[in-house]
């Protein structure tokens, strides 16, 4: 009897962890839009550096191969605005997650170092879908020549008239 019930209290701690871990209270906070996915979001560092990152990972949910450019707000236990975290992920295949550090740039530069130590809280404030935007560009470009070599040959047809 007493083992079942040392038993049972190991079981409840285990699924107590668990749910725990399923809210969002182990990993992160995790945002989705149009595209994409960002969750297990904390802050880190890489090994080796003194400089502060928003770690997380990106799941690309566009239908296309795509690169990704991040950027949070950072916020202070008051609420204030101190810094933005910029990252990307490249080439992230339609489907698939990869992990994306974004580094932290304080709005006041003399707390550089110290920058991963008063933030509070972000907010994700912009995703970039670079491939898609590079793509656009291209086809204005490749359209624009289109309008160019039409009015050139206008041109040349009525020069010969």
């Amino acid at each position: 009897m007493k083992g079942s019930r040392i038993l049972s209290v190991i079981l409840a701690c285990v699924v107590a962890l668990g749910l725990a871990g399923l809210t969002g209270c182990v990993g992160g906070k995790t945002d989705v839009g149009d595209g994409y996915e960002i969750s297990n979001q904390r802050i880190g560092a890489e090994e080796g550096s003194s400089l502060s990152y928003i770690q997380c990972t990106v799941k690309n949910t566009c239908g296309r191969e795509e690169t990704f450019l991040v950027t949070f707000d950072l916020f202070d236990k008051n609420g204030t605005k101190i810094g933005t975290a910029f990252g990307n992920a490249e080439d992230v295949p339609d489907g698939q997650t990869a992990d994306l550090n974004a580094l932290i740039i304080p709005d006041n530069m003399d707390n550089f170092l110290e920058i991963g130590n008063m933030v509070d809280s972000w907010d994700l404030s912009g995703v970039g879908f670079m491939k898609a935007e590079t793509a656009a560009a291209q086809a204005g470009a490749e359209e624009a020549m289109r309008q160019l070599e039409e009015e050139q040959r206008i041109k040349e047809l009525l020069g010969r008239n």
